[in-house]
C-alpha cells in the first residue's frame, strides 16, 4: 500500500494569488529564472524566512511547486513521444514555423 502522504498523491495546483503559499511558488519561480536552473529548497526557504514567512510552509510549498513542474514535464514528454511518430526524418518543425512567420511578416 502506498503512503498517502507522498508527493505523488498531493494535488499540485498553484495556490490562489496573494496568499502566503502562492508567495512561496512565486519565489521559487523567481529564483529559477534568476539562476537559470531549478530553484533549491534552501534558497526558497531562505527568501521566505527573510520576508517573515514560515520555513515549514516554505518546505511544503516548495515540494508541491516542484511536483507540479514535474507533472508538466511528464505531460510535455508524453506529447513529444506521440508527435515523434508524425515527424519525418530531416524535418524541422521550428524551421518550418519560422519560415511561415517570416513570410507572414514579409521578411522572406
Amino acid at each position: 500500500m502506498q503512503n498517502p502522504s507522498t508527493s505523488a498523491n498531493v494535488e499540485c495546483r498553484r495556490p490562489r494569488p496573494g496568499t502566503r503559499t502562492a508567495r512561496v511558488w512565486d519565489l521559487a519561480d523567481e529564483i529559477t529564472r534568476e539562476r537559470g536552473c531549478l530553484a533549491k529548497v534552501a534558497a526558497v526557504r531562505e527568501r521566505v524566512v527573510a520576508e517573515g514567512g514560515n520555513p515549514n510552509t516554505a518546505n511544503t510549498q516548495y515540494y508541491r511547486w516542484k511536483a507540479s513542474r514535474g507533472a508538466a514535464a511528464v505531460a510535455i514528454r508524453q506529447v513529444q513521444a506521440r508527435m515523434r511518430r508524425r515527424k519525418r526524418p530531416g524535418e524541422s518543425v521550428v524551421d518550418q514555423f519560422l519560415a511561415e512567420r517570416r513570410a507572414l511578416w514579409g521578411e522572406a
